[in-house]
């Protein structure tokens, strides 16, 4: 049985029309591997902590990253962020676990952008590259979160384009919340 954030997200993969080969969830055999890989490729992980709650929360300390607030910022700049033909992982919390999913980049980030402006289960969800070099976060802060020099350069060019203001942080001084 599906829980109601994988029926959501079901039901907008439909309704914009993507096929599985544009966006699909990974299976049972894939997901632990890509979520373990996600983890050691950006989490400073302990060994009391090797399974963060949010990933963009214990980001490497040498890892760039940016955090880049929403409010003000359409959903179409954000579609600029990706390369049409990057296959990207994707993954959703409802606030108890991580649901992973492949697709390209402008489909996946066509459909977090219908999740998150019309989501009730969605508590936050992020995109990673399929080479695990940058991760884009956004956080139930409704903060974009930037991670890897790859994603951090695009989230600063558009803050730039826009004329706002983007916090570059090392992962061991995040802002208090």
């Amino acid at each position: 049985m599906w829980t109601d954030i994988r029926q959501e997200i079901e039901r907008v993969r439909r309704e914009l029309g993507l096929t599985v080969e544009q966006f699909r969830p990974l299976a049972l055999t894939e997901w632990a591997a890509v979520e373990r890989r996600a983890t050691e490729a950006f989490c400073q992980l302990t060994p009391e902590n090797r399974q963060p709650t949010w990933l963009w929360n214990q980001l490497k300390p040498e890892m760039t990253s940016a955090f880049f607030t929403l409010e003000g910022l359409s959903w179409a700049s954000i579609a600029n962020l990706f390369v049409p033909i990057d296959a990207v992982f994707f993954f959703a919390s409802d606030g108890d676990k991580w649901w992973w999913y492949r697709g390209s980049g402008l489909a996946t980030c066509a459909l977090a952008a219908k999740l998150s402006q019309n989501s009730a289960h969605l508590d936050e969800w992020g995109i990673i590259d399929q080479h695990y070099r940058w991760l884009l976060c956004l956080t139930h802060h409704d903060d974009l979160v930037a991670a890897g020099q790859p994603m951090v350069q695009r989230l600063e060019q558009l803050a730039a384009g826009l004329l706002k203001p983007l916090r570059l942080y090392p992962a061991m001084a995040r802002p208090a919340r």
